[in-house]
């Protein structure tokens, strides 16, 4: 299962869906088909075919993942509200609000019960159902952003991988709804915590620089943007990331071109198109 999540993570998703279904098979083999096991890896398959656009395929998956959680485990476990907010996020891809509105209140509800107020599963959720009242121009959605920046500055001394995880998602969305400050707060919080966790040259560190940068340069502060993105880039020279270079390399030249410096614009350019070639 581990070599799985690296394929997927690596967004190799043929080999990550091959990986899935072949430990699919085995577990059904091993338990039956009314086991967790069995469910987690319908889940698993169904997040790779979401990741892949192939939206059909990805719901058939986690509708049977959770028709398997509720029958073992009941309603109220954790798994089964993580399949409602899974089937959410199809629905909200496939741009269906409503139900995906639906699912993500319906997990929502679950987690509530099971950890209270104050957890970050919490905060995602109201981030989610905070996105959807945004696409159904409602409102209601800056009080969900509201909750969930809340809940995550309420754990910001946890340094688990999960909450600087979430808060990084939380500050992506934030951003992508013109909440600029609380996104930045949520990019500088997760920064915090991933450089704590995994030490200043990992892959999620540069993530964070990077979503710092964007923030900055939305906001025109270009010096600053400039710092950010270059620490990234230095992180993902390292691991040779060119999809993600490619993205920063093209900001700074924008940057240089809007300060005036047209031959640093030029050599970013270039860059940017060289790691684009096929290798």
């Amino acid at each position: 299962s581990d070599v799985c999540s690296s394929d997927l993570y690596l967004a190799q998703y043929d080999k990550a869906l091959k990986c899935y279904q072949q430990s699919l098979a085995i577990k059904k083999q091993a338990f039956g088909e009314a086991h967790p096991d069995v469910a987690l890896s319908y889940n698993n398959i169904g997040v790779v075919y979401d990741a892949q656009g192939d939206y059909d395929r990805a719901l058939e998956y986690h509708q049977q993942s959770l028709e398997i959680r509720k029958q073992v485990l009941g309603e109220s476990h954790p798994d089964v509200a993580l399949s409602y907010n899974n089937i959410g996020v199809v629905y909200y891809a496939q741009g269906d609000y409503d139900r995906a509105l639906e699912y993500y209140q319906k997990s929502l509800e679950i987690t509530l019960k099971i950890f209270g107020k104050n957890h970050p599963y919490v905060a995602l959720l109201y981030t989610n159902i905070g996105s959807v009242y945004t696409k159904l121009q409602d409102d209601r959605a800056i009080p969900c952003f509201k909750m969930s920046f809340d809940i995550y500055d309420a754990l910001s001394e946890d340094d688990s991988p999960e909450v600087a995880n979430l808060c990084n998602q939380l500050g992506i969305e934030l951003a992508a709804q013109g909440f600029g400050d609380m996104a930045l707060h949520n990019f500088e919080r997760s920064l915090e915590r991933f450089l704590n966790i995994y030490g200043k040259n990992h892959p999620h560190v540069a993530l964070a620089y990077n979503n710092i940068g964007n923030v900055y340069v939305h906001r025109g502060l270009y010096d600053l943007s400039l710092d950010y993105y270059k620490k990234s880039a230095d992180i993902y020279e390292r691991y040779q990331d060119t999809e993600m270079l490619k993205q920063i390399y093209d900001a700074i030249s924008f940057i240089y071109n809007e300060q005036g410096d047209y031959s640093n614009a030029a050599l970013y350019m270039q860059k940017a198109f060289e790691i684009s070639l096929p290798q």
